[in-house]
């Protein structure tokens, strides 16, 4: 079983479906339309500078979903308002709810860094405006009158300088050739409109690319943990045993506590024919739990699908998830599979073996009565 490239897609599509199952974002993997250049009036999607080729390129080739990405990238812009300008510019509108928690988050890979932040636009004519105190020879407020403007001003007078209500700085891919997960909660404010950005300046060949951006609300609580089934635990893997080589804990290695995250209740006495209960997860919000599990069998791992009140895109659980399997001889040793992932502040962490969790594994837990 491949789990990295498998299950990170799968990751992917349901943060961008998310717990309420809307993405705000449009065409989030870029696939509408054909490979072309951005300019500031294109829609949903705008970027800047336009030329040739362009400082934002939708591509086709190696998609982290789809075929198409958005490429940001070195240009020598051929717009009148900035000839020459080798800025690089990514933005798209999207349509909150005033003081909702959400989850803005997309996949990178790239050469070189780009900052991204969450908006807030100018709602309005800028030709109504006069010139701010910050630039007094402009003809009006507008800056450039390119297309814009809801992004180049921002809402407070007189200088209606841009205002974010996040702001991401240094954005980092990992690998130029690998896609990698970065995600982010903000709150909307009091705003009902806000937008997604990009922004950076390239040199050379350097570039950065973006797709499958989504911004989701957060779930309002979190999920209801599953009550214990009548009977006794009889897990072997705990945080007091080393992790066995090529898995996942069984326990979460990111706290110093060693909770379990893979729970089995076992009947009180042993049986060769046993009805015997996993209980995956700790009931978070920021937890996801991968729907489809494998036993071993003696010669094979055995697919199987977790139960959860709480499914995602029809693929991941938050919080908890659980399954019965019966006929189950509790006098040997026995095995299962789980998939868990953890936001942990600033990215998932999926499978981990130890605290550094550079590697994904299935997670495992072994039980006998």
């Amino acid at each position: 079983m491949t789990t990295t490239a498998l299950v990170c897609g799968f990751l992917a599509y349901a943060l961008a479906s998310g717990a309420s199952g809307v993405n705000l974002v449009q065409d989030p993997s870029f696939e509408l339309g054909p490979p072309r250049g951005l300019d500031p009036h294109d829609r949903p999607w705008g970027g800047e500078e336009e030329g040739s080729p362009a400082g934002v390129e939708i591509m086709q080739g190696s998609a982290a979903d789809g075929t198409q990405f958005a490429r940001m990238q070195y240009v020598s812009g051929t717009g009148s308002e900035c000839p020459g300008c080798n800025q690089s510019f990514l933005f798209q509108r999207i349509d909150v709810t005033p003081y909702t928690d959400y989850t803005f988050s997309y996949w990178i890979r790239g050469t070189t860094l780009v900052t991204s932040g969450i908006q807030i636009p100018f709602l309005d004519d800028c030709t109504k405006y006069p010139p701010p105190p910050s630039d007094p020879t402009r003809a009006n407020l507008c800056p450039d009158n390119d297309g814009d403007e809801e992004v180049d001003l921002g809402p407070t007078p007189p200088n209606y300088d841009k205002e974010f209500v996040a702001y991401y700085d240094s954005e980092t891919p990992t690998s130029n050739t690998n896609w990698s997960l970065i995600s982010h909660a903000f709150n909307s404010g009091p705003h009902s409109v806000l937008y997604v950005r990009w922004y950076n300046v390239y040199y050379g060949t350097d570039h950065t690319d973006i797709d499958n951006v989504s911004v989701v609300a957060r779930g309002a609580s979190s999920a209801t943990p599953t009550p214990p089934s009548s009977g006794t635990p009889c897990d072997l893997l705990t945080s007091s045993v080393a992790v066995p080589t090529n898995f996942g804990a069984a326990w979460n290695v990111l706290s110093q506590t060693g909770a379990l995250l893979m729970k089995t209740v076992c009947p009180s006495a042993a049986s060769v024919s046993a009805s015997v209960d996993y209980q995956i997860g700790n009931g978070s919000s920021w937890q996801y739990i991968y729907n489809q599990g494998y036993y071993w069998g003696g010669s094979s791992w055995i697919p199987y699908s977790y139960n959860c009140s709480n499914l995602i895109s029809g693929l991941w659980c938050v919080g908890n998830a659980s399954y019965t399997r019966t006929n189950v001889d509790t006098t040997q040793k026995q095995s299962y599979l789980a998939y868990i992932c953890n936001w942990e502040g600033s990215s998932w962490h999926c499978g981990c073996h130890d605290s550094a969790c550079a590697t994904n594994y299935w997670n495992l837990q072994q039980f006998r009565k």
